[in-house]
C-alpha cells in the first residue's frame, strides 16, 4: 500500500474518532442538562467475604447534577464517619451500628447521618463505628460484625431492619447457621473482573454512561424473585411460590438473628434493634421474633414512629425516606435511650 493511501486511511480515521468524540460530548451535555442522572463515584467494590464493600479511605461522590449532591468520607477502615483506631483497651465505650444504606446514610451529608448524630451526643462516655453499607442484609452485617466490629468489644449493637433485607440475604448468603452456629462462606462473582475495574472508574461519573447503566443494565428487583434453590421445579402459583418464599426469608433471617444476639447476650453486649419506619410489619413472622428476643431479655425494640410522628422530612431528595431531619431526630432519640438505660 503506497503513502498517500495509508494518509488517506489515517485521515479518515482521525475524522471519525474526532466525530464519534463530538457526538459523545454532546450526548453527554444533552443527559447531563435534559434528563439528568444519579452519580455515584467510586461504586462498591465486589468482595468474596461480603458479596460488596466499600473503598477505604475515599470520598464518594454522589450526586445528581444540578439537583442535589452528597459527599460520603470512608475512613481507613472502610467505614463511614471518623476512624476509631482498632486497639487492645479502649478509653471510652463502644457503639456498633450495623444496617444497610439508611443507617449508612445515604442521601444526607457528612456528619448529618445518625451515627454521627450519636456520636457527637455521646462523645465524652462512647465512640460510635457505623459498619453499615448500603445494600447490606444481616449475612454481611453479621460478617462485617465478626470480622471488625468485634474488635471493638461494643457495649452495645444497634441493628437496623430495612424490608429488603430478608432478600438481600437470599441473594448474598454469606453467613448461615449450622447447629446453632453462625459460619461464614465466600461468594465468588460473575464478571468480576470487568465489574471491578467499573466500580472505581472515572466513567461512573458520565451522565451518559449512567443513563445506559440505569436503563438497560438495571437490576430486577429481588424481592420479586423467588430463589432457584427453594422454588426448585415444583410447579408453584405465583401466589404461593411468593408466599413459600416470603416464610422461607423470615425463617432463615430469624435463625441468623437468634444466633446473633444469644452469642452477643453471651459476651455481654446489648442489642438495640430499630426498624426503617413501620418496615418490620412487612414481614409478621420477623416481628413476631424481635418481639420474642425483646421479651427474653436478648435485644431492646424500639419502635421509632412515635419520634417520627409530626416530623416535617419529606425524605431525601436522592430518594430515602429517611432525610437530615430524620437522622437528626433519631441520633438524638438514641442518643437519650443509651444515656437512659446504660450505665
Amino acid at each position: 500500500m503506497d503513502m498517500s493511501k495509508i494518509k488517506d486511511l489515517f485521515l479518515k480515521f482521525c475524522l471519525s474518532a474526532a466525530s464519534v468524540a463530538v457526538a459523545l460530548i454532546l450526548c453527554e451535555f444533552f443527559v447531563g442538562a435534559f434528563i439528568p442522572q444519579a452519580v455515584m463515584y467510586p461504586r462498591v467494590r465486589l468482595s468474596e467475604k461480603y458479596y460488596h464493600d466499600l473503598y477505604p479511605g475515599e470520598k464518594m461522590l454522589h450526586e445528581m447534577p444540578g439537583r442535589w449532591k452528597f459527599i460520603y468520607t470512608i475512613n481507613e477502615y472502610g467505614c463511614r464517619g471518623k476512624a476509631v483506631p482498632v486497639k487492645e483497651k479502649y478509653d471510652k465505650k463502644n457503639i456498633v451500628i450495623l444496617g444497610d444504606s439508611f443507617a449508612f446514610g445515604q442521601g444526607v451529608s457528612d456528619g448529618e447521618e445518625f451515627p454521627e448524630v450519636m456520636a457527637s451526643g455521646l462523645k465524652r462516655g462512647y465512640d460510635v463505628i457505623n459498619l453499615s453499607v448500603g445494600g447490606y442484609g444481616l449475612t454481611q452485617e453479621i460478617r462485617k460484625y465478626y470480622d471488625l466490629g468485634a474488635l471493638y468489644k461494643p457495649e452495645i449493637v444497634v441493628i437496623v431492619f430495612c424490608s429488603n433485607d430478608p432478600s438481600d440475604n437470599f441473594i448474598k448468603r454469606v453467613a448461615y447457621v449450622k447447629d446453632g452456629k453462625i459460619l461464614f462462606r465466600d461468594m465468588k462473582r460473575s464478571h468480576s473482573f470487568i465489574k471491578s475495574r467499573l466500580s472505581h472508574s472515572v466513567l461512573q461519573k458520565s451522565q451518559l454512561f449512567n443513563l445506559v447503566l440505569n436503563n438497560l443494565f438495571r437490576k430486577k428487583d429481588i424481592a420479586n424473585m423467588a430463589p432457584k434453590e427453594l422454588v426448585g421445579t415444583n410447579k408453584m402459583s405465583g401466589e404461593d411460590a411468593a408466599r413459600f418464599e416470603d416464610s422461607s426469608k423470615e425463617e432463615f433471617y430469624n435463625e441468623l438473628l437468634d444466633a446473633f444476639v444469644k452469642d452477643l447476650k453471651r459476651k455481654r453486649a446489648g442489642v438495640i434493634f430499630i426498624s426503617v419506619n413501620e418496615e418490620l410489619g412487612v414481614y409478621p413472622g420477623i416481628e413476631k421474633k424481635v418481639r420474642q428476643l425483646a421479651s427474653g431479655g436478648y435485644l431492646a425494640y424500639i419502635d421509632i414512629m412515635p419520634w417520627m410522628k409530626g416530623l416535617d422530612d419529606k425524605g431525601s431528595p436522592e430518594g430515602h425516606a429517611w432525610g437530615k431531619l430524620s437522622h437528626e431526630v433519631i441520633g438524638k432519640k438514641l442518643t437519650e435511650y443509651i444515656k437512659r438505660h446504660y450505665k
